[in-house]
């Protein structure tokens, strides 16, 4: 136990020190777009009542408004609704906080499950694996600002992708837990797990409806998984097929629902659609596209460090492998099926906060695959990894991991965290942004006019309001803040 425990801590600190330069940065995180739109309601509420419940409330009214006028994705709404700043911009910066602890988290989580309830591997294996894989998302995601410090587009997708993990995770443990029953019918834990399978259900339950009313192509992937693990174990007569059945029927239904909200056709109306059939093609040209853009030396060393730990990881386990092409077919449809929702809905455009949970399942297909093929390779040819080798595929491994990172080190985003930092770029964009806000809470002001923001962080600066008081985004601040108009200076 002290020896797992000491491998645990090992990796969280590694995950900790490698994000630090992110953390620290948030400190000078502020809101913008539509974390105004959304949080207006509440946070007039906030400003008059200073209660939670109401502001709950609040947000309640915000997602009935929301669902009729402009879109249905009811719980994505709620959690805009109640962004940081609707209690105090000095609060913003929590935005990170959660983002990162809930996408860490989630991660753990479902590694944990996989690899050590399901695959039985040792701890320092998981937490090597953990390590790798939460790091090198974290540190090449294309996008971070909108993946970590903007909290509308980030709680929109990052968030859900996690809760996604998180929920993919308590149905595999659901899984599990039948095993374990069925093991021990006899026994005197029968109770117990049955207790707890209980629980799991019900938990997976609330967290698939949750999963229906976020963005649509985290409910459109999460079913196509659940829908392909369902029919999995009804061809194997699994009577835990039930379980997974009865889950994606709930969020099938949550995403309906979501879809048939008036306020989509509202918004249908002024985009121009894509033909079904061509945003499905496209959406697979999309995908070898991208995965050859975001493939440097770093993610490359990330797949080939992986080949021998899955070797080790398949040569312990009893399973045939069958049918490989087929696994990367349906993996890479699935993949390949999270542009189809805005390629179709918005005529081919791609919201750039889309593009880091596609980039964060890439390891997913990548990892998968890999393991697959080498099952059935191995079930072949037997593979022969001689351990006394080891050594010697390790400085090969060390060798070029610090020459990919010497090549992609500048890509990083802690390190074009830290170059702002010491620039004084980021000081400076805080400072810019809290003089307007002590111009918006000027109560005396009705007309605010605002300097040029003359810094753009890269990782904080998302979008800012301009020169003409009917844009939507000055109109929001405006009414966030309770004036009659806002605008950027002449």
């Amino acid at each position: 136990m002290k020896e797992n425990r000491k491998y645990t801590i090992l990796s969280i600190l590694l995950i900790i020190i490698t994000i630090a330069p992110l953390i620290y940065i948030a400190k000078y995180n502020h809101s913008s777009a539509d974390d105004y739109s959304y949080g207006i309601l509440t946070h007039q509420t906030w400003e008059k009542t200073h209660s939670i419940i109401e502001v709950i409330k609040t947000a309640r009214e915000q997602v009935k408004k929301t669902y009729n006028e402009w879109q249905g994705t009811y719980t994505a709404i709620f959690l805009m609704a109640i962004q940081p700043a609707v209690f105090g911009e000095e609060l913003y910066p929590l935005t990170t906080i959660l983002l990162l602890s809930t996408f860490i988290m989630s991660n753990m989580y479902i590694m944990k499950i996989i690899l050590k309830d399901y695959l039985k591997c040792e701890q320092k294996v998981y937490s090597f694996v953990i390590s790798i894989i939460v790091i090198f998302s974290i540190q090449f995601v294309p996008y971070a600002v909108q993946s970590f410090y903007w909290y509308n587009g980030s709680i929109y997708y990052t968030f859900s992708y996690s809760i996604m993990l998180i929920l993919l995770g308590v149905i595999l443990k659901l899984l599990k837990m039948d095993d374990i029953d069925n093991k021990d019918k006899n026994s005197n834990n029968t109770n117990k797990y049955s207790k707890r399978k209980i629980r799991n259900l019900i938990i997976a339950i609330l967290l698939s409806i949750f999963i229906g009313g976020t963005n649509y192509t985290t409910a459109l992937v999460f079913n196509m998984i659940i829908a392909t693990i369902s029919l999995i174990l009804i061809l194997k007569k699994d009577k835990t097929s039930m379980y997974v059945c009865a889950i994606f029927a709930i969020c099938l239904i949550s995403l309906i629902i979501s879809m048939l909200a008036p306020g989509n056709a509202n918004r249908q109306s002024t985009m121009q659609k894509m033909n079904a059939i061509d945003s499905i093609f496209l959406s697979i040209e999309c995908a070898f596209i991208y995965i050859k853009k975001w493939t440097n030396l770093s993610t490359l060393w990330v797949y080939l460090i992986m080949i021998p730990i899955i070797l080790n990881i398949i040569k312990q386990i009893n399973y045939k492998f069958k049918m490989p092409i087929l696994f990367t077919i349906i993996t890479f449809g699935i993949f390949s099926a999270q542009f189809t929702p805005p390629l179709y809905a918005q005529g081919g455009a791609i919201p750039a906060r889309l593009f880091n949970i596609i980039y964060f399942s890439m390891y997913w297909l990548i990892i998968l695959n890999s393991g697959y093929w080498l099952g059935y390779l191995n079930n072949k040819i037997n593979i022969t990894v001689i351990k006394k080798d080891y050594k010697y595929l390790c400085v090969i491994f060390i060798i070029f991991g610090i020459f990919a990172i010497s090549k992609d080190y500048k890509m990083m985003n802690s390190y074009v965290a830290m170059q702002s930092i010491q620039s004084g770029e980021a000081y400076q964009y805080d400072m810019q942004m809290k003089q307007r806000i002590d111009l918006y809470n000027n109560k005396s002001i009705y007309d605010v006019e605002v300097k040029k923001l003359n810094v753009r962080p890269f990782l904080l600066f998302s979008s800012d309001i301009t020169k003409d008081v009917k844009d939507w985004q000055n109109k929001a601040v405006a009414d966030f803040y309770n004036k009659k108009s806002v605008k950027i200076k002449d």
